[in-house]
C-alpha cells in the first residue's frame, strides 16, 4: 500500500509538472514580516497557473535562486569596498521581477549599463525585492537588513501598496512600526509550507486549495499556526484597504512612513528615490500615484521617478518578434512586459544622471 501510494503520488506529480505547473515559493518568517529562505531554488511560472495540453502555449519556467541572505542576487557582502557605488532596490514583486530570467532583471540591466559609464567607481545594484511587500515591510526591511549594505542610493519601487496596520500605525500622531516575534508553531508551519511549495507541485496545488477553505484556515489560526488579519486588532477607523482606494492621496500612516524612510536613508549617508513603477497610460488606473500623493512627496523633498511603459507596446514587441522568428523568452517579464526591462534601466540611468545622483558619492 505504501509503494502504491508513492507511485500514485509520483504519477500525479508528473501530471502537474507537465500539464499544470505550479509556481514555487520559498518564504520564512522575519521580524519585518517575511523573507526568502536563504540558499534555496524554486521554479516560477505565473501567479495564475493555466492548464495547457499545448506545451508551446504554457508559461515557461523561470529558475529563481536566493543567495545566503535570502535575496535574488549575487553574493554581495554587507561590507562595501571604497571604490564601489552601491544601489539598493527595495519593493514587492515589481522589484523582485519574478517572471524574468536573472540576466534580464531590470536591476541587472541597470548594473551592467552603469558599469559601462565613465565614473571613478564600480557600481553594485542589489535587488532586495520581496513578493507582496507593502510600504511598511519595505521600510522595516531597510531598518533591520537593508542598511547593512551601506547603500549610496536607495530606490523604492511603489505599486500602490499601503502600509498594513499589522506592521505600521500611528500612536499620538507618531509612526509606530510593529516588528514580529513569531511563535515556534508558526515558524515550523511556515518552514513546512515553504518546503512543500519548493519541492512538489502537486503539494503546492493542494496547499492553494486548502488555503481557500475558511473553516480549516480558522482552525489553523486558533491553533497558532498562522497569522490572519481576522485576529489582529486594528486601530479604530483603519481598514485594510489599499491606499489606491483613497481619493485624497496617501493615508496618514503612509505619509509619516515616507518622510521617516527618506530621513533615515539620508541620515545613514545615502540618498532616496521614490519610483512610481506602475505608471501605465493604458491601464484603467491611468496613473497609480495620485496628484495629491505626488504633491506631498515633492513638498517633503522626496524625488519621484515615473517608469512609463505600456502593456500594449510590450505585446506588440512580442508579437512582432514571434512573427519574425526572433522571439527570445529571456526577454519576458513578470510586470513591465516583454523587452521592457532594458528600457526601465535606461529610464533610471537618465534620471540619475540628470539629477546628479551618480556624482554624489562621498559628498
Amino acid at each position: 500500500m505504501f509503494v502504491a501510494c508513492i507511485f500514485c503520488f509520483a504519477l500525479i506529480e508528473i501530471f502537474f509538472r507537465i500539464l499544470y505547473p505550479q509556481s514555487g515559493y520559498s518564504l520564512k518568517f522575519a521580524p519585518w514580516g517575511w523573507t526568502h529562505v536563504p540558499n534555496t531554488r524554486v521554479t516560477y511560472y505565473t501567479e495564475v497557473p493555466q492548464f495547457h495540453f499545448n506545451l508551446a502555449q504554457r508559461h515557461y519556467p523561470i529558475p529563481i535562486r536566493y543567495n545566503s541572505k535570502g535575496l535574488r542576487e549575487l553574493e554581495y557582502g554587507y561590507e562595501k569596498e571604497k571604490n564601489v557605488f552601491r544601489i539598493l532596490v527595495i519593493g514587492d514583486s515589481w522589484a523582485e521581477d519574478m517572471g524574468s530570467f536573472f540576466e534580464n532583471l531590470h536591476t541587472k540591466w541597470l548594473e551592467r549599463k552603469l558599469n559601462k559609464l565613465v565614473y571613478p567607481y564600480r557600481f553594485e545594484v542589489i535587488d532586495a525585492g520581496h513578493y507582496a511587500f507593502d510600504n511598511a515591510n519595505e521600510y522595516m526591511f531597510y531598518q533591520k537588513e537593508g542598511k547593512k549594505y551601506h547603500p549610496d542610493l536607495v530606490m523604492v519601487m511603489y505599486t500602490t501598496d499601503t502600509a498594513s496596520p499589522d506592521y505600521a500605525t500611528l500612536e499620538n500622531g507618531e509612526l509606530k512600526l510593529h516588528y514580529k516575534n513569531y511563535t515556534t508553531n508558526q515558524r515550523v508551519y511556515r518552514e513546512f509550507v515553504s518546503f512543500v511549495r519548493r519541492t512538489t507541485q502537486f503539494g503546492s496545488f493542494l496547499l492553494n486549495r486548502i488555503d481557500n477553505l475558511k473553516g480549516l484556515k480558522n482552525i489553523m489560526i486558533k491553533r497558532g499556526l498562522k497569522e490572519s488579519d481576522k485576529i489582529v486588532p486594528r486601530p479604530e477607523g483603519i481598514a485594510p484597504a489599499a491606499a489606491a482606494a483613497e481619493e485624497n492621496g496617501f493615508s496618514e500612516v503612509d505619509k509619516k512612513l515616507w518622510i521617516a524612510f527618506n530621513n533615515e536613508v539620508t541620515n545613514d549617508g545615502g540618498r532616496f528615490v521614490f519610483i512610481n513603477c506602475a505608471h501605465y497610460p493604458d491601464s484603467a488606473a491611468n496613473d497609480f500615484l495620485k496628484p495629491a500623493d505626488r504633491e506631498f512627496l515633492i513638498k517633503n523633498s522626496i524625488h519621484v521617478l515615473d517608469i512609463e511603459s505600456t502593456k500594449e507596446k510590450a505585446k506588440k514587441l512580442k508579437a512582432s518578434d514571434i512573427q519574425k522568428g526572433t522571439y527570445d523568452h529571456l526577454y519576458e517579464s513578470h510586470r513591465f512586459g516583454y523587452k521592457m526591462n532594458e528600457k526601465v534601466a535606461d529610464t533610471i540611468i537618465d534620471y540619475l544622471i540628470t539629477n546628479k545622483y551618480l556624482e554624489a558619492k562621498g559628498n
